[in-house]
């Protein structure tokens, strides 16, 4: 039985309008991408991913309704870890600045650091599972508490 929530992991490939799809096997979706044109999508079998181009991937998501509904609660839960990291990661980077650089502090530095904390969070919060919340357990969680299932 295939589940019926999933995630779909979409990255930009450098340098073209296409995208690299990655998701657990869906029939509805691989039978909603095969529906695209042609020359809009491939199949990766080496690395089993779908490419999909820009207007394509658009038109994907145009068709699927989902999310279904936002929610707060969902977005907050799910990345409560990553802010708090991206938090203290630019406390110390910006603490430590002139101790490490040995220059006076700048705009440019500023924005700069605080792209580098908030990239250093992101990749903690997919490397070490503690920082990530479980996606699946959260979203059964919030239907519950919604008493959208019982």
């Amino acid at each position: 039985m295939q589940e019926l929530i999933f995630t779909v992991r979409c990255d930009r490939i450098a340098k073209r309008q296409a995208y690299e799809l990655r998701f657990p096997v869906n029939d509805q979706l691989i039978q909603r991408i095969r529906e695209l044109p042609d020359d809009h999508r491939k199949w990766d079998s080496l690395n089993k991913i779908w490419i999909l181009t820009t207007p394509a991937l658009l038109s994907l998501i145009k068709k699927s309704n989902t999310p279904k509904k936002w929610s707060w609660k969902f977005w907050i839960r799910d990345n409560w870890r990553r802010y708090l990291t991206t938090f203290l990661c630019t406390y110390i980077l910006f603490r430590f600045y002139n101790e490490l650089s040995g220059h006076p502090f700048g705009y440019v530095d500023a924005v700069g650091l605080g792209l580098i904390g908030d990239g250093i969070a992101a990749t903690l919060k997919e490397r070490i599972k503690a920082i990530g919340g479980d996606r699946k357990e959260l979203t059964l969680q919030i239907k519950k508490e919604q008493g959208e299932i019982g």
